[in-house]
């Protein structure tokens, strides 16, 4: 046998036992990882302790005490809250959180949580924005407006109260309308 044809018969041998050992081959697996298409591997235990929120938390605000601390839910909402978007107060102490899904906020709302979240300085009330594009004055039955959702907070656990909106404008030196929302709370 010619040499150049035991060398290519040898290369077709090697490319073949190479193949399969590719083929046959599975991948080794961890026991606390599962390796993914790209060769990362994804851990099985997460470092902490996760917590399931509501639908995208986009805020955060520590109490006083610093016992507690409010994360503002204020995406599309998960089934589990009634697709309401929610405020989920999580206790430091135990890494517990118990999300409060708030009945104005449902699916088909015309106003939305948007971006402020504050506990005020005693502890007692917890502030969050609202937002609407479609009814901005609040003017149809069931909306809100604009402006600040008042929550009672005691304990870990929140209460609506009922918040009335009453706009008033000052004019500043420099020309400009500052708009002073005045707010008066209804308690039970």
């Amino acid at each position: 046998m010619r040499p150049d044809r035991r060398l290519a018969i040898i290369c077709i041998v090697a490319i073949f036992l190479v193949s399969a050992m590719l083929v046959i081959a599975k991948p080794q697996k961890s026991s606390d990882a599962t390796i993914l298409p790209s060769g990362r591997h994804l851990s099985l235990h997460m470092p902490g302790n996760p917590q399931k929120t509501n639908g995208l938390p986009t805020a955060i605000a520590v109490d006083p005490s610093g016992h507690y601390a409010a994360l503002l839910n204020n995406g599309y909402g998960a089934a589990d809250s009634g697709t309401k978007q929610s405020i989920g107060i999580l206790d430091l102490a135990t890494n517990q959180i118990t999300d409060f899904p708030d009945d104005r906020l449902a699916e088909n709302a015309h106003q939305s949580y948007f971006l402020g979240l504050a506990f005020s300085s005693d502890g007692t009330r917890l502030y969050a924005s609202f937002g609407s594009i479609t009814d901005p004055k609040g003017l149809k039955q069931g909306d809100t407006g604009n402006g600040i959702a008042v929550y009672r907070f005691d304990q870990g656990k929140i209460k609506s109260l009922r918040a009335f909106w009453d706009e008033t404008s000052v004019s500043k030196p420099d020309g400009m309308d500052l708009f002073i929302p005045n707010v008066s709370e209804a308690y039970e």
